[in-house]
């Protein structure tokens, strides 16, 4: 992508794939099992191949060669926020053992 001039795209591509395994992460360890990311992901997934823009994370849905997803810093930040949601969590519950 950056070869062929496309940095909005290489962007998206370099922020999006951390989106999946945080909310992985943070929905398995908020719920203390796998369901409900199984439940969600699903219904992500549908919503990217029949180009919704809004949940496009992965700037795959385009008009006039820009993607037309949520900024790659905000799914940056959706996913640091995660992450931090999940940390946070899994140390209160390790806390409240000891």
């Amino acid at each position: 992508m950056l070869a062929t001039g496309d940095a909005a795209g290489a962007a998206h591509w370099s922020g999006g794939p951390l989106l999946v395994p945080s909310l992985a992460l943070a929905l398995g360890v908020l719920s203390r099992g796998h369901r409900p990311f199984q439940a969600l992901y699903p219904l992500l997934w549908y919503l990217l191949v029949n180009h919704v823009a809004a949940v496009d994370f992965m700037g795959a849905t385009r008009t006039a060669g820009r993607p037309d997803g949520p900024h790659p810093l905000l799914v940056a930040a959706l996913s640091a926020a995660l992450l931090g949601a999940a940390l946070l969590t899994a140390e209160a519950r390790r806390g409240r053992r000891s």
